[in-house]
């Protein structure tokens, strides 16, 4: 068997581009040969080094393309990309290869999936967002800070403005899902869904052509060093600060229940929240090991997303640290946290219901008990990258000769 991803990056920016990439890796250990096409002329090094074969290719979007000729022919695709991408597919035998989609809209477009389902190859899509259902692929109306209920593409879809911003942005990305659901017939033609949790499952079915299945995330599980007391007193945010992660619900929780608070990462709502909270410790975005030190010390993670996240990486991460977690109802992996008993998980995205949770983690005993669920769930569901490629592999078998 061989094995094709498909991602936007093929170094690690996000949530898709570290499971492409720790599956490309553990799959070159297994002695498969792997194929990577990305729109990135960047890699992560350890790709080559491990004998992944890499299509980079330097390709724009339609809102980054300057030229407006090239820019009228890229409304449903991305046409530019088609000739590198054939000739890359023409290596491989579709009868014994797979291709694995993980990220696609922007750059790549529909185009490498359309050549590949043409050219005889088994496609599957990873549903790390909603990209297959929705067009802007957050499934999620920005102005009114609320999950979006609507049909995708119906009228009221359309003529949504959905994004904060002037409809004309949302023309494109509407013609591009058209083009990929009705004129590429990309999803009627796949073979295979992935969701990543049961909250991305139930949102998916109702507009896929076939149900998807359910695969665990990849994690990295730390080591003894990695591990810490947590006998800090901050509760801590990690992620983008953008409107739909809720950063400044999670600081006006925090003031609510007079804990401390630390954001670690960054966004366009920064400046206005360490405005507004100088009480609070930001750190920007962390690289590797400056992020494991502050996980070493954190008495909690607070996950307030007002967006239906598909998963929450930070979620397992955490808990495999035996930090507790607070969550809302809204993030995919707020399953784990009920399951594993390391948390607590909120249906209500407010200042006042996050505070309350803050507040049941303030007594000792309750933390300690949570801290204790976290490390024994954590022991008996490792979730590693090697289990998802197992499972992977135990889907991508049947779909080749």
């Amino acid at each position: 068997m061989n094995v094709i991803l498909i991602c936007e990056s093929a170094r690690i920016t996000g949530g898709a581009e570290r499971v492409a990439v720790l599956e490309a890796l553990e799959l070159r250990k297994r002695g498969i040969r792997v194929g990577f096409i990305a729109a990135d002329l960047i890699a992560d090094p350890r790709l080559a080094e491990a004998g992944v074969e890499l299509l980079l290719l330097e390709a724009n979007s339609w809102f980054e393309e300057t030229d407006k000729l090239k820019r009228n022919k890229m409304f449903f695709s991305n046409p530019f990309v088609r000739e590198p991408v054939e000739a890359f597919l023409k290596q491989y035998s579709p009868e014994q290869t797979v291709i694995h989609i993980h990220s696609f809209r922007l750059k790549l477009t529909g185009t490498p999936i359309a050549i590949a389902q043409k050219m005889g190859f088994r496609t599957v899509f990873h549903c790390n967002e909603y990209a297959t259902i929705c067009p802007t692929s957050l499934y999620y109306n920005h102005r009114t800070q609320a999950n979006c209920e609507l049909k995708p593409l119906s009228i009221g879809c359309i003529t949504c403005e959905c994004q904060g911003q002037n409809i004309r942005h949302k023309i494109p990305k509407l013609t591009n899902h058209f083009g990929n659901k009705y004129l590429l017939k990309l999803y009627r033609r796949a073979d295979l869904f992935i969701a990543v949790s049961p909250l991305n499952e139930r949102t998916l079915i109702p507009h896929l052509p076939k149900p998807p299945i359910i695969v665990n995330y990849p994690h990295a599980y730390p080591t003894p060093e990695e591990m810490g007391s947590n006998e800090g007193q901050e509760f801590a945010f990690i992620g983008r600060l953008v409107p739909e992660k809720a950063p400044d619900t999670f600081l006006q929780a925090a003031k609510l229940a007079g804990v401390k608070a630390v954001i670690i990462g960054g966004g366009p709502m920064e400046e206005g929240l360490r405005a507004a909270h100088p009480e609070a410790r930001f750190t920007g975005w962390l690289s590797d090991q400056p992020l494991k030190d502050e996980l070493k010390n954190i008495r909690a993670l607070v996950i307030p997303s007002r967006w239906r996240e598909t998963f929450g990486l930070t979620v397992v991460d955490a808990i495999h640290r035996g930090i507790p977690v607070i969550s809302t109802t809204n993030v995919g992996a707020s399953q784990v946290v009920l399951e594993s008993g390391a948390g607590i998980v909120t249906e209500e995205v407010t200042p006042q219901s996050l505070a309350d949770a803050m507040k049941t983690l303030q007594d000792q005993d309750t933390w300690t008990k949570m801290r204790e669920a976290a490390l024994v769930w954590s022991k008996s569901n490792p979730r590693s990258t090697e289990q998802f490629v197992d499972r992977i592999l135990e889907l991508f078998t049947p779909l080749v000769k």
